[in-house]
């Protein structure tokens, strides 16, 4: 374990990073650099496509791309990453700061989620990472961090209420097929996507692709669901958020 003053901060984007969809990694990087420097932090960075030339030194240091968030978030006094529900969720597990800054999907969401929460900053210039470092390790933004660090049961309790009154409601439709089975379908109900702006515009391509498979073609893949009106979809980490 490192001293509470020498705690790295850990750097990752995920899938953004392996699909290449980072419009630009080196501009990226030395943002960060020059981030780290300013607030007096070392840089953990999990990048699958790091190349010689990104190169390492006293201020990023290449970390293997397996490495657990479990294990090693609670090492760290903050996290740089890209947004995601799976990775804000395991820095609220950690008690942590996180900088989110977002590159695609439903990532800016999430980024305004965490901002609003006080429990991190999000940043959607690069040239605003500084101040949003800075931000996001002062105290009172630590302090909210680590309050809702051991949370994460209440979450799940209300989760599974909120889908236990989901499938105690009577089907609407008792003989609904799929590969030989019968599921209840429900009567549609009007879903509102976050007034907030940017929400959707980044991800507009990937707002059409599920919106043309639920919808239009009715196919929910994978594992290649039939879909019905009304039928309830519940997606655990999907890239659109459903």
């Amino acid at each position: 374990p490192f001293a509470p003053e020498e705690r790295p901060v850990f750097v990752t984007f995920g899938s953004m990073g392996q699909q290449n969809l980072v419009a630009d990694p080196a501009a990226l990087l030395g943002s960060l650099r020059d981030a780290l420097r300013a607030c007096g932090k070392r840089g953990a960075v999990q990048w699958p496509t790091w190349t010689e030339s990104d190169g390492e030194d006293g201020t990023l240091r290449r970390v293997p791309r397996d490495l657990s968030f479990g294990w090693s978030f609670p090492l760290c006094c903050c996290v740089v990453h890209h947004g995601g529900i799976g990775t804000v969720s395991e820095c609220l597990r950690a008690g942590i700061p996180q900088v989110v800054v977002p590159v695609a999907y439903d990532q800016p969401f999430w980024g305004a989620v965490v901002g609003r929460s006080g429990v991190g900053t999000c940043v959607r210039e690069l040239s605003d990472l500084k101040d949003g470092m800075v931000r996001a390790l002062s105290s009172g933004v630590a302090e909210r961090a680590a309050a809702y660090k051991g949370r994460e049961e209440e979450a799940v309790a209300q989760v599974c209420s909120a889908l236990s009154e989901c499938l105690s409601d009577p089907p609407s439709h008792p003989n609904t097929w799929r590969d030989d089975k019968t599921l209840p379908l429900r009567q549609p109900r009007p879903v509102h996507l976050p007034d907030l702006p940017g929400f959707v515009s980044p991800s507009s391509s990937e707002a059409a692709w599920v919106y043309s498979e639920v919808f239009e073609q009715r196919v929910y893949t994978p594992p290649g669901i039939r879909t019905w009106p009304g039928m309830n979809i519940v997606d655990v980490g999907g890239g659109a958020g459903l």
